[in-house]
């Protein structure tokens, strides 16, 4: 039987764990932050921090679970906790005050980012991938160009189906997308409506010129060689020379990736046109969120992907073509066909 000693110093312990966590559940923690420059400079060592410094009592229940008294002292032992508190520690702040989320932010920025490659169920958490994009969109609006996506299509076995299925393998579908944001600007490149009948132009003004070819095959040889010097042991010597830059007006920025930005996925099929146009109203949100956060007026934004994708677009603007308002016309999003 528990004595009334053992059971009022339990519940004092419990007071003063309750009473820290309370005080802590304040947008000044650290486990509020929901910027892009708060996110991207997250460090575990800060949550540990916080952690052992506002609720210390909190911190030294975790140990006394997790960490074994025969390994007290060991350094890599107690290194390699520290994701571990931190982590249930930020879960039970979430529990707690649900602007302390920025534990499960980070966590759902890494599996969208394909950081990780362990085998996890399905989670769309698009409020939370939303509140990022718009961040780092806002700071590199004026590169940003094209949004791209396409089906994600996958087999759902016997074993994963739903009773509803009638428990067989059938295909299921979602909707990628991503925000590709260019190191070059094309703004100096005209976007005027052609001046003439283009039926009457000469088939030579559509074509490459003799030395687009001769340029366009050149470093076509070029990126061959860089991959066969690569996986060919054989072809080494010739690294360096199929290594050299390919020159050009912008062969310093071609050395860098565009930025990619994964966008949330959507349980949406872009085979249906019902579906489709959920996904430009998304598209068409994500934008003037954009413009609203720059403080900048609205501009179009090129939208695409493979031929199907694009068709589709197109199909889904039109059916919204005479609707009452730019936004439900999705006059922010422009197809630009070659």
């Amino acid at each position: 039987m528990q004595s009334p000693q053992r059971g009022s110093i339990i519940l004092e312990v419990l007071y003063d764990i309750e009473n820290s966590a309370r005080e802590n559940c304040t947008r000044n923690c650290v486990l509020h932050g929901t910027s892009y420059e708060e996110l991207s400079s997250f460090s575990w060592d800060d949550v540990m921090e916080e952690l052992l410094t506002k609720q210390p009592l909190l911190a030294e229940v975790l140990l006394a679970v997790t960490l074994p008294t025969s390994k007290i002292g060991h350094s890599s032992a107690t290194n390699s906790l520290v994701p571990v508190i931190g982590a249930i520690y930020g879960m039970l702040m979430k529990q707690r005050f649900h602007e302390l989320s920025l534990v499960q932010k980070v966590v759902t920025i890494t599996l969208a980012n394909e950081q990780t490659h362990q085998k996890v169920n399905s989670c769309f958490a698009l409020s939370t991938i939303e509140i990022v994009i718009s961040d780092i969109v806002t700071i590199v609006y004026d590169r940003l160009q094209p949004l791209v996506g396409d089906n994600i299509n996958f087999q759902l076995g016997v074993a994963h189906a739903r009773k509803s299925s009638g428990k067989i393998r059938h295909m299921e579908h979602c909707f990628g997308s991503t925000a590709i944001v260019q190191n070059m600007s094309f703004d100096y490149l005209s976007d005027q409506s052609p001046q003439c009948d283009l039926r009457i132009l000469p088939v030579a003004s559509f074509l490459l010129a003799d030395d687009d070819w001769k340029y366009l095959i050149d470093d076509m040889n070029r990126l061959v060689a860089r991959t066969l010097t690569e996986f060919f042991p054989w072809l080494k010597f010739a690294k360096k020379a199929a290594n050299e830059d390919i020159l050009g007006e912008h062969s310093e920025l071609l050395h860098e990736k565009n930025k990619v930005i994964p966008l949330p996925i959507m349980a949406k099929n872009e085979q249906k046109y019902s579906d489709v146009v959920v996904i430009l109203d998304s598209y068409e949100s994500l934008v003037n969120s954009v413009h609203i956060s720059a403080e900048m007026p609205p501009e179009p934004v090129n939208i695409g992907g493979d031929q199907l994708t694009r068709e589709r677009f197109s199909g889904a603007k039109r059916l919204r073509a005479a609707a009452l308002t730019p936004a439900e016309r999705f006059e922010n999003l422009k197809l630009n066909y070659i």
